[in-house]
């Protein structure tokens, strides 16, 4: 399923408002999902100082692992992958993941999804999907029932591209990125309980590593809550790659700062 959402309003105020009031965001989200009861229990100060980013990466972790690529070649606009770059790939528990991505501008051209596995000999494509253009801003495709399931233990590397001129086939603009597919978490069952609302599911997904079903669940910013914890998540990225201290690397983070700050 293809989703197009034109961007919001400034957010400025809400990122304020997110930064303020973040240990209140985290002290209601459990840090882990071995929780043995449906309330998880509060964050002390000190935890919530030393763990300021709504996203934690997976453990082990390092710079220069997956990268977000994009290619230009006759079309005008940007496109940009959203999901960790120039770092270890984003992760997700979920056989049919949600992808996101951003487009400064409408598009009329031709789109397609492509999905590939990454196994010990290369890459095999496992499924393609040509997807309807659609408005300026954030646009995601989620992986189709009747799609192979990804498979836990598994990498892929996804593909965005744009083809721009049907008379010129070489006019393409693209963006990729990888994800790796974990076991769910063993708390599942009770998330509706404790965390009804998008945010609040998001929030637990970040803080326990789950990049793609963190993002899915607040993309569209449906509500100021939402589109603050989108935004955040967006800068946590933005700060992983300038860790890395490659110049490839820094433009890129700039590039989702300047997102967050004027989408």
């Amino acid at each position: 399923m293809f989703v197009s959402h034109s961007p919001q309003p400034h957010v400025l105020s809400a990122l304020r408002a997110f930064a303020g009031g973040i240990s209140c965001l985290l002290a209601i989200a459990s840090p882990t999902w071995a929780q043995s009861s449906p309330t998880p229990a509060p964050l002390s100060a000190d935890v919530l100082i030393s763990n300021a980013r709504a996203y934690d990466p997976p453990a082990g972790s390092t710079g220069g692992g997956a990268n977000t690529g994009g290619g230009i070649r006759g079309c005008n606009g940007e496109m940009i992958a959203l999901a960790p770059a120039f770092h270890t790939p984003g992760q997700t528990f979920s056989a049919y993941p949600t992808f996101v991505w951003y487009l400064s501008e409408d598009v009329a051209d031709r789109l397609e999804f492509t999905l590939f596995h990454q196994g010990p000999t290369g890459e095999t494509e496992i499924f393609s999907q040509e997807i309807l253009p659609g408005e300026a801003g954030y646009q995601a495709f989620t992986l189709p029932a009747d799609a192979e399931p990804l498979g836990v233990g598994e990498t892929y590397r996804w593909q965005t591209t744009r083809y721009c001129d049907a008379n010129n086939p070489g006019a393409i603009q693209w963006v990729e990125s990888e994800i790796t597919v974990v076991e769910p978490p063993r708390s599942l069952a009770l998330l509706e309980t404790v965390a009804p609302t998008p945010w609040q599911k998001g929030i637990r997904f970040a803080r326990a590593g789950y990049w793609y079903d963190a993002l899915a669940q607040v993309y569209a910013a449906n509500t100021v809550d939402d589109q603050a914890l989108r935004q955040a998540l967006l800068l946590d990225i933005a700060d992983l790659a300038a860790e890395t201290n490659n110049s490839t690397a820094n433009r890129w983070s700039d590039r989702l700062r300047s997102l967050v700050e004027t989408p």
